[in-house]
C-alpha cells in the first residue's frame, strides 16, 4: 500500500509538471517481479523513432521510473526496453501514461493505463519491429504463387486488425487521432510486408534469371509504392518506415534501365555498396528524411561490426552535412572502433604473415596439402565478410596453442574474390594470424571446396577440417575454435 501511495503521489506531481510544458508527455512506470537498475527508451525526434537511438534511465529500489518525453510532432510512438521485454506507446503532448512491466506473468507482461489504453494494449500484441524480421514472414507466403493471392491474404490480415481498432473507435475507447496514427502504421507495415515478398521473389532469381521475374509481382511491387508513397511524412513517423524505404530504394535501383546484376555485384566487390545505396536516397528524399534514413543506415551497418572502412567516410559526410544533429552521438560509438581498426593497421608493423606461393594457381585441396606432407593439418575456411569467422579469430591464442600441442599445421583458406584481396590481407594482419599459412581460393579451388562440402552449390562458413598426416580428411566438419574442449577431443583422436 505504501508503494502504491508513493507511486500515485509521483503521478500527481507528473501531471502538474506536464501541464506546465505543452510539448511534454509523461510516462510513469512500475516494474513487478524482477529487480532492474535501469531501463532503455527510444528518443523521439521530428522524423520518427528507431530502436538503435535510445537513452537509459534509472529504476528506483521500488521498481518505479519516470520519463518526460518531448513530442515535437504532437503524437509519436515511444518504446521502452528492459531485459528481453519491450513496450510501445502512442504518446501525445500534455498526456500522462501509467505503464506496468509485470514479470510475474507469462504473457502480456507490458500493459498501459491512460489515454487510449484499450488500443494501446491491443497494439502491443501485433508484430513488433524489434522481434520480427519481415524476411521471416515471407515464408508464410511461399504457397501463394500470384500477386492476387498475396494481396488477398495481406488485405485479410490488415482488415482483421483494423476492424478491432474501428470497433474501439466506435465505442469511444480510442480517439480519432490515435486511430488515424495506428492506421498509418498498419498501412506502412503491410506495405512493407508486400514489397518484402516481392523483393524476396526477385532475389531468388538474382543474378542469373531476373529477366524471368513475373510481371504481376513487379506490378504489385510498384503499385504499392504508388498507393502508399514512401516519401510521405505520415509513414515516416511509423515504426516500419525505415524497412519500407530500404526496400523502396532497392526497387528503384533494380528497376532502373541501367541496372545490371554484374554492376551490382561489382559494387560489393569494390566495397562501394553503402555509398551507392545512400546516393540513391539523396535523389528521392527530403533533407529530414535523408537525415533520418542515413543515420539509421550508417548505425545499422556499423552495428554489424564488420569494420567496413567505407562507413567512416559516409559518417563523416553525414556529420558535416547535418551539423549538430541528434543522431551522431548514437552512431559515433560504433564508428570509432572502425577508425581504431584502421589506425592500428597503419601504425603497427606488418606481422610475419606466411602466404602460400602462387596460391591462385592452386586448384584442389590436395594441392594445398602438398606443402604439409607428413604433417597433420587443421584447415579454416573463411571470408572477410563473414562476421562469425571474425568472431572465431578472437579465440586464436588458445586455439593455436592447442594445435601446437598436438603437432598440427594451420592453413587458412579465404573464399574472398579478387576485389577483396587488400581487405583479406589487411584482416589477416589486424587479427595477427601469423601462425599458419594463407591461401585465397582460386575459382577452381572454390569449386573443389563446394564439391567437398557436399551442399551442391555452396559452402557454409566458418568451416573447419582436420587432416591427418597421411593427407586424409578425418573430420570434415570440425568444432569451432570457441568450442575448445570439443576440438581438443577431435584433435587428440585423429
Amino acid at each position: 500500500m505504501k508503494n502504491c501511495l508513493i507511486f500515485f503521489s509521483l503521478l500527481i506531481i507528473a501531471i502538474v509538471s506536464c501541464q506546465n510544458d505543452k510539448n511534454i508527455a509523461v510516462i510513469e512506470g512500475q516494474i513487478f517481479g524482477k529487480k532492474f537498475d535501469s531501463l532503455d527508451y527510444t528518443i523521439v525526434t521530428n522524423e520518427g523513432i528507431y530502436l538503435g537511438f535510445r537513452n537509459t534511465i534509472p529504476v528506483d529500489s521500488n521498481g518505479q521510473f519516470n520519463i518526460k518525453v518531448p513530442v515535437p510532432n504532437g503524437i509519436s510512438f515511444f518504446t521502452m526496453l528492459i531485459s528481453r521485454e519491450q513496450g510501445t506507446l502512442v504518446i501525445e503532448r500534455r498526456q500522462i501514461y501509467k505503464v506496468v512491466f509485470d514479470f510475474n506473468k507469462n504473457e502480456n507482461i507490458f500493459t498501459v493505463h491512460g489515454l487510449n489504453e484499450e488500443g494501446q494494449n491491443y497494439y502491443n500484441t501485433l508484430p513488433n519491429p524489434a522481434f520480427i524480421n519481415l524476411s521471416k514472414l515471407i515464408k508464410e507466403f511461399k504457397t501463394y504463387t500470384t500477386a492476387v493471392e498475396i494481396a488477398g491474404n495481406i488485405n485479410a490480415r490488415k482488415s482483421k486488425e483494423m476492424d478491432k481498432f474501428k470497433l474501439l473507435l466506435d465505442e469511444n475507447e480510442i480517439s480519432k487521432s490515435f486511430y488515424n496514427f495506428i492506421e498509418a502504421d498498419r498501412d506502412c507495415y503491410y506495405s512493407s510486408l508486400t514489397v518484402a515478398i516481392a523483393r524476396s521473389r526477385f532475389l531468388n532469381l538474382f543474378p542469373d534469371d531476373i529477366d524471368f521475374y513475373p510481371t504481376d509481382l513487379k506490378d504489385i511491387w510498384s503499385s504499392t509504392y504508388i498507393q502508399y508513397p514512401p516519401n510521405s511524412e505520415e509513414y515516416m513517423s511509423t515504426r516500419w518506415w525505415l524497412e519500407y524505404v530500404e526496400n523502396y530504394l532497392f526497387f528503384v535501383d533494380c528497376m532502373n534501365e541501367e541496372f545490371s546484376a554484374e554492376s551490382y555485384i561489382k559494387l560489393f566487390e569494390e566495397n562501394k555498396i553503402h555509398t551507392h545505396h545512400l546516393s540513391i536516397a539523396k535523389t528521392h528524399f527530403s533533407d529530414d528524411m535523408l537525415k533520418f534514413y542515413s543515420a539509421y543506415y550508417i548505425w545499422n551497418n556499423a552495428f554489424q561490426k564488420m569494420n567496413e572502412k567505407e562507413l567512416i567516410a559516409l559518417y563523416n559526410e553525414f556529420d558535416n552535412k547535418f551539423l549538430n544533429n541528434i543522431y551522431s552521438p548514437y552512431i559515433n560509438p560504433f564508428i570509432e572502433p572502425v577508425r581504431e581498426f584502421y589506425r592500428k593497421i597503419e601504425n603497427e608493423k606488418k606481422q610475419n604473415i606466411k602466404f602460400v606461393d602462387d596460391y591462385l594457381q592452386i586448384n584442389t585441396i590436395n594441392e594445398c596439402l602438398d606443402i604439409f606432407k607428413g604433417k597433420p593439418v587443421f584447415i579454416d575456411v573463411w571470408a572477410t565478410w563473414c562476421s562469425p569467422c571474425l568472431v572465431e579469430f578472437r579465440e586464436k591464442d588458445k586455439f593455436q596453442d592447442l594445435l601446437k600441442e598436438n603437432g598440427y599445421e594451420l592453413l587458412y583458406i579465404s573464399i574472398d574474390k579478387d576485389g577483396d584481396d587488400d581487405k583479406w590481407k589487411t584482416l589477416i594482419d589486424e587479427y595477427n594470424l601469423s601462425y599458419g599459412f594463407h591461401i585465397r581460393a582460386s575459382k577452381n579451388l572454390f569449386n573443389d571446396l563446394i564439391q567437398l562440402f557436399g551442399n551442391g552449390s555452396s559452402v557454409t562458413i566458418p568451416w573447419y577440417m582436420i587432416i591427418n598426416s597421411n593427407g586424409n580428411i578425418t573430420v570434415k566438419h570440425a568444432a569451432k575454435p570457441s568450442n575448445i574442449e570439443e576440438l581438443r577431443v577431435q584433435l587428440s583422436n585423429n
